[in-house]
């Protein structure tokens, strides 16, 4: 005994192979008999060549999930950057690393779509449509991301078939991607296709109700609201907000909030509940605290909404819309001054943001003050992309200005402009054929209101149209929701305190 004990271990040094890198993976590669280092199954391995040694990493050889990190910091400063040097400069250097991403893992699809984000906002479109061809070719057709970044590009140049076909590849490619069906559904509810988007969304929540995509949710509450239908929206707003990913959805708890306000009659303790359960799963939220403030505002409430904008600004100070909803309120109370510093303080934390100086114009319009007005809407339409719809709304109060002061040529000038910005802008349309019918030229007028009309675009709501899915067409979790008449014991409430506080 004594001696097979000392002898055990030279046997086991003799005919026991070494332990390998990797674990156990070298073995079950053994087990299938492909060699490995020489060697097959059936003789005894010896002896395995050393591993490689481990490179040292230096600066210049970081990961590239390191890269990626730091390059879409400098994409997101770059976009925040107030001057136009410095953006053009953190956009390049983000663009540097990317392209650095890239050829490190040419196979990784996230460089491709977030070096594509940034030439999309260069207005490089050639180049970006190039970069995601090549991804796609590199990673096999079988990135759903890159597919659908591509799609979003087609559609932003208007060619709405291909973008129809490549949301319809990257499907192909990853049927759960959400992504994917929720930007085909919003083409189409753009293009007024509502039924086609309806089938799109609850087909995209078939696919992936393993872990169901709040965003899905959301687009069809949107669409039942838009439809008049307002149950059937809070009906999605429920079930989404019943999911993991639902409960800290605030676009979810902000749309509830917004058909609950649209039902009569108003129940403004459930309202409120809900903003409160909104920023209890996103503190801080400056799309739910503007939307808060200007429900209270029109319920009369002037002290909360005041409050309310006033801490929007301080958690997020850099969001204009918030200083000129407060502004706007400010003016409204009759507080001019306070509202000349508000808008202030709004241009100077994103002077990219159109509706500060328009509001800041039509004061100064309002207080007679018409230089200061027309150097306002200069300034902001000096801030406009190119072509971009939104200029309209600066365009359209200048040239009302100039038409009450007489300059009826520039006037004309400016409604031209406002209606080649968006042909759609039916108040832009109105107040030039209002020009035009009080210098006495009612046919003009005429011809005015009729070009509105035909640019006009609204959706009509399907004879018997619903959001909801037909019975026996969906998952169980649908057909659960589609039993549920009564929501009021599971809608949070100040009765219902364990639902704000979970």
């Amino acid at each position: 005994m004594r001696r097979l004990m000392k002898r055990s271990p030279a046997v086991g040094s003799q005919n026991m192979a070494p332990a390998l890198p990797g674990g156990n993976a070298p073995w079950r590669l053994l087990l299938s008999g492909l060699p490995i280092a020489g060697c097959v199954l059936g003789k005894p391995v010896r002896a395995l060549p050393p591993p490689p040694p481990t490179p040292q990493r230096t600066h210049a050889h970081t990961l590239p999930q390191t890269r990626q990190y730091r390059a879409r910091q400098l994409r997101i400063s770059g976009y925040r950057a107030a001057s136009p040097t410095r953006r053009a400069k953190l956009l390049a250097e983000a663009e540097g690393a990317l392209r650095a991403c890239m050829a490190m893992d040419p196979t990784d699809g996230r460089a491709y779509v977030a070096l594509g984000k940034v030439l999309v906002s260069g207005k490089r479109f050639a180049e970006a449509e190039a970069l995601y061809e090549s991804g796609c070719t590199a990673t096999c057709g079988a990135n759903a991301h890159i597919w659908t970044a591509w799609a979003h590009l087609a559609r932003l140049q208007g060619d709405l078939g291909k973008a129809r076909r490549l949301f319809d590849a990257a499907i192909v490619a990853s049927p759960a991607h959400a992504a994917a069906w929720h930007g085909w559904g919003q083409l189409e509810r753009t293009e007024g296709n509502v039924k086609r988007a309806r089938d799109l969304w609850i087909k995209g929540l078939g696919a992936t109700r393993g872990t169901p995509n709040p965003y899905l949710y959301h687009a069809l509450a949107l669409l039942a609201m838009d439809m008049g239908c307002l149950e059937e929206g809070r009906k999605w707003c429920q079930q989404g907000t019943e999911t993991v990913q639902g409960k800290s959805s605030q676009a979810l708890w902000h749309t509830w909030a917004a058909l609950e306000s649209r039902r009569q009659p108003v129940d403004a303790n459930r309202v409120r509940a809900l903003y409160r359960r909104g920023l209890q799963a996103a503190p801080g939220s400056r799309y739910l605290l503007l939307s808060w403030a200007m429900w209270e505002k029109a319920a009369g409430d002037v002290e909360a909404a005041r409050k309310l904008l006033e801490q929007g600004t301080q958690a997020c100070p850099r969001d204009a819309a918030l200083w000129s909803a407060w502004a706007k309120l400010e003016e409204q109370q009759g507080e001019v001054g306070v509202a000349r510093e508000l808008y202030k303080q709004g241009s100077v934390a994103d002077p990219s943001h159109l509706y500060v100086w328009q509001g800041w114009g039509c004061l100064e319009f309002r207080q007679g003050n018409n230089d200061s007005a027309r150097a306002l809407f200069q300034r902001g339409i000096s801030m406009c992309p190119p072509r971009a719809k939104s200029a309209a709304h600066l365009f359209q109060p200048w040239a009302v200005l100039e038409s009450r002061n007489g300059n009826t040529r520039l006037a004309r000038e400016l409604f031209k402009c406002a209606v080649k910005a968006d042909p759609e802008s039916s108040p832009s349309w109105n107040a030039w054929a209002d020009m035009e019918a009080n210098l006495g030229a009612l046919e003009r007028a005429n011809e005015l209101r009729n070009f509105s009309m035909q640019e006009r675009r609204e959706v009509v709501k399907p004879f018997n149209f619903t959001t909801l899915p037909k019975a026996g067409t969906f998952s169980s979790m649908v057909a659960k929701l589609l039993g549920r008449e009564d929501l009021n014991d599971v809608i949070p409430s100040e009765k219902n305190p364990d639902m704000l506080f979970p």
